[in-house]
């Protein structure tokens, strides 16, 4: 398969949204674009407490496939001026870039 792929990310992509943009980070037909995402990339691990309750701490932090971790989350690689809310599609300016990316990307 040798399709290309585009991601946005926000501050609201967290914990399985940021798994999965470090899944394609870095590779060489994906780009990302948005904002810094929310920086909520671990693992949790339940532990049961002798009175039936249970803690949930972290455990791990996420790492692309070349082993870097991402404690604080995940910058895209075209970063788009945070906003306070999302604009109209026609004026969104990470779609733009993602579109463009996508057109050049083609015409190769």
């Amino acid at each position: 398969m040798n399709q290309r792929m585009r991601l946005w990310v926000l501050l609201l992509t967290i914990s399985s949204g940021e798994a999965v943009a470090i899944a394609f980070a870095g590779r060489s037909r994906e780009k990302s674009f948005g904002e810094h995402t929310g920086g909520y990339s671990t693992s949790n691990g339940r532990y049961p407490l002798p009175d039936g309750a249970a803690l949930f701490l972290c455990n791990a932090i996420e790492a692309d496939r070349t082993g870097k971790l991402y404690p604080d989350g995940l910058d895209p690689d075209v970063v788009i001026t945070e906003l306070e809310s999302r604009p109209e599609e026609d004026q969104d300016q990470a779609l733009a870039a993602a579109e463009k990316w996508l057109s050049e990307e083609g015409s190769r």
